[in-house]
């Protein structure tokens, strides 16, 4: 029986413990405020990165069909993933060259965030470049 009890004990500090630390991790705070604003920008992103088009002209595709269909009438489930990811690294970027720029911070910090978020804003550009490059 005392076993038992300094087991529940410990498991009872132990889960408290982790659920106080995951209560104070930044990432889950932001997404516990702003659930509603991820979920408006992913469905935003999802429509204009071209979904309803790949679900419409799926049927529409040969079987041996490339990732990168080369016509720009069609376009396929691997395209509208690659621009969904194009708008993801464009705004997360701008997002964290924005965090460097705001929050008060040494002013190496704030530099490499502004590098980072425009090196992550340039990968997304070259992404959806070389997607229009293939497209022809």
């Amino acid at each position: 029986m005392v076993l038992r009890k300094a087991l529940d004990s410990t498991v009872t500090r132990v889960t408290a413990s982790a659920n106080r630390s995951i209560a104070r991790s930044k990432i889950l705070r932001f997404i516990q405020e702003r659930w509603l604003l991820i979920a408006y920008l992913t469905i935003m992103f999802l429509l204009s990165s071209g979904v309803v088009n790949a679900i419409l002209e799926g049927s529409r595709l040969p079987s041996n069909a490339l990732p990168i269909i080369r016509r720009r009438g069609i376009q396929s489930a691997a395209e509208t993933i690659l621009y969904f990811l194009t708008y993801t690294f464009g705004a997360a970027g701008l997002f964290v060259a924005y965090t460097g720029a705001k929050q008060p911070v040494r002013r190496r910090a704030a530099d490499l965030y502004l590098i980072v978020g425009l090196f992550i804003v340039v990968i997304g550009t070259v992404i959806g470049l070389t997607i229009l490059n293939v497209k022809g």
